[in-house]
């Protein structure tokens, strides 16, 4: 079961996941349901890592997700290389991170899978080398369009393009 922990109104410490997450081991355990929690911004990777020690590694790791600890400051490798032990779930998505013009700044944007920075073959053979990692889910960062419809058309070709990438 992927979770994130924080959403607009909420926004726990550490120690108050520790906590819930204690509460629910016996529940876990007794259906027989991993927990996996995404990576998402406000954590850094060592806390997750942290939180995950702190509760039962057995069933509570990750969903990692190769952008979102921008969120936290981290590059995607430094993330990678301390949560990728504890990965359940990997959501494979690519990014570009290029200068503004004015020189005062970066953009992120995501990509087609293959089209941007993420050495994507590296990440998914570094996070299968610990065996916990069961599943993959591509994942597109898309600006919108100016219609819904051109969106909708920009998404399905970016997806389209990420699978013939992974294919191989």
């Amino acid at each position: 079961m992927r979770v994130v922990i924080d959403d607009e109104n909420f926004h726990p410490s550490e120690g108050e996941v520790i906590s819930c997450i204690r509460k629910l081991l016996h529940l876990l355990r007794s259906e027989n349901i991993c927990l996996a929690i995404e990576n998402h911004d406000r954590f850094t990777s060592l806390a997750l890592e942290r939180i995950i020690k702190e509760t039962d590694s057995t069933i509570v790791g990750i969903c990692l997700d190769t952008a979102n600890s921008l969120g936290a400051l981290e590059g995607p490798y430094e993330t990678i290389k301390i949560l990728a032990p504890y990965t359940f779930n990997l959501h494979i998505k690519d990014i570009r991170i290029a200068r503004l013009n004015h020189k005062m700044g970066f953009a992120i944007e995501g990509c087609a899978a293959g089209d941007g920075m993420l050495n994507i073959p590296w990440i998914i053979e570094y996070v299968r080398k610990y065996g916990k990692c069961k599943t993959a889910m591509l994942e597109v960062w898309s600006n919108p369009e100016k219609t819904i419809e051109q969106t909708i058309i920009n998404e399905r070709d970016l997806v389209n393009k990420s699978l013939q990438y992974l294919k191989k």
